[in-house]
């Protein structure tokens, strides 16, 4: 399904030498954006921009080099005006969403990743409620050919779980993911095996995110009960169970929160020893927050004077 523009210049030929070259550049423009050179991926996105232009990619194709380039000026400078590039993408995903449902029909996965393209393009211009709207078409449809215990099922809930604006619907939407992925990690023969290697950590994901919205609310027994699931999907591959949460310094609070100084100071220090530069600083924040609470002061101050530097 290119993005026809030859319809309204009649006799325009691409090749496949020219998407080959808009593939290169888009690719280049993604690496470079998630690299943080924004100015130069706005200019790889422009060149891509410009081939696909001629009609040589798909609708999906320019709506991803639309938003693409779009969300990364919104990197660059969170002022930029990106309005008319993102109506352009939003043309672009409706076309290729009608060409997939006369394609495919209904309830077909390449119509549900179309309705999730879709959906991001929603988050892009922050509606969510619309976004939540095309996710729950996704849903549907994997639901429909995959059955409620599957893992992109579970995906789909958590994103959703994300995305949803209210607090209560998030609570539901990762209880049932959850519910899932416990399952198949629970049942492995029951999931395929390039799922299967994603189910734990999906699961630990998951908890952690119930863990963290209930540590936000003040049920902290409820963020403690989730963080002690989640450390149990923990492998042997795991060096440390500290580190395979990606929310460390937020148990590390639970725990301090619960008195439990000696395990809090135990997993605090195996986070800062193992973990990457963020979870060193935040971890060792809550560490001396515990040396304050154990009458510790000149710990906490030693510590806090070390973040400075």
């Amino acid at each position: 399904m290119r993005y026809d523009k030859a319809s309204e210049e009649p006799g325009v030929q691409m090749s496949n030498r020219e998407y080959e070259d808009w593939k290169l550049r888009f690719k280049d423009a993604q690496s470079l954006m998630i690299s943080g050179a924004h100015e130069t991926a706005c200019s790889s996105y422009l060149d891509a921009l410009r081939i696909a232009e001629t009609g040589c990619v798909s609708s999906t194709e320019l709506a991803d080099t639309l938003e693409g380039l779009a969300a990364t000026k919104m990197r660059a400078d969170s002022a930029a005006v990106v309005g008319d590039l993102l109506d352009r993408a939003e043309t672009a995903r409706q076309h290729a969403l009608d060409e997939t449902i006369v394609a495919f029909g209904d309830d077909d996965l390449e119509t549900a990743k179309a309705y999730y393209k879709f959906a991001f393009h929603n988050i892009i211009r922050r509606r969510r409620a619309i976004a939540i709207s095309y996710f729950e078409k996704t849903l549907s449809v994997k639901q429909f050919v995959f059955g409620e215990l599957h893992f992109e099922v579970a995906n789909t809930l958590m994103i959703m779980g994300g995305t949803h604006p209210e607090e209560p619907e998030k609570t539901k939407l990762w209880q049932r993911a959850c519910t899932i992925l416990q399952h198949l990690l629970n049942h492995p023969d029951e999931c395929d095996a390039d799922f299967a290697k994603h189910v734990p950590r999906s699961l630990r994901g998951c908890l952690e995110n119930l863990a963290t919205q209930a540590f936000r609310e003040h049920r902290i027994a409820d963020a403690e009960k989730y963080f002690r699931r989640a450390l149990a999907t923990c492998t042997v591959t795991d060096s440390k169970q500290s580190c395979s949460l990606c929310n460390a310094p937020t148990f590390g609070k639970v725990l301090l929160a619960t008195q439990n100084y000696g395990e809090c100071e135990t997993f605090l220090t195996d986070a800062i020893t193992n973990g990457g530069d963020f979870t060193k600083r935040t971890c060792s924040e809550v560490l001396a927050d515990l040396y304050d609470e154990t009458d510790r002061p000149n710990k906490a101050k030693a510590l806090r004077d070390d973040l400075k530097h």
